[in-house]
């Protein structure tokens, strides 16, 4: 989910209803889209809701999409099916693990760079 619609391309507008968050609040869902920030994949079917003030990571959708979600105490990975890392967070003090950007599980192989 983002409340940055700049994110988002192939946008749909809809009004497919809310989302309610932990603490009670529900946010309106005034479309979809794909995720198109440099750096990170392209996630498919990201909701843009009303106000959203920060990102949030669905990990049942990004293992819809085939990718793989671990986690540890202190940082969470999420991997595509090759086993290259897409994304990788932190755990924060207030026990929400957050994206580390700019990513560094990137890595690169001989194959990849150009001469």
């Amino acid at each position: 989910m983002t409340g940055e619609r700049s994110f988002l391309t192939n946008f749909q507008s809809s009004t497919d209803g809310h989302v309610t968050f932990g603490d009670g609040a529900k946010g309106r869902v005034l479309g979809r889209g794909t995720l198109n920030v440099d750096g990170l994949p392209k996630l498919k079917n990201v909701l843009f809701v009303e106000g959203l003030k920060a990102n949030l990571i669905s990990i049942s959708q990004l293992c819809d999409q085939e990718l793989f979600v671990s986690f540890s105490k202190n940082e969470c990975r999420v991997l595509d099916k090759e086993e290259n890392c897409v994304m990788e967070g932190s755990r924060s003090s207030d026990n929400c693990y957050m994206l580390i950007h700019p990513l560094s599980c990137f890595k690169t192989t001989k194959e990849e760079i150009e001469v």
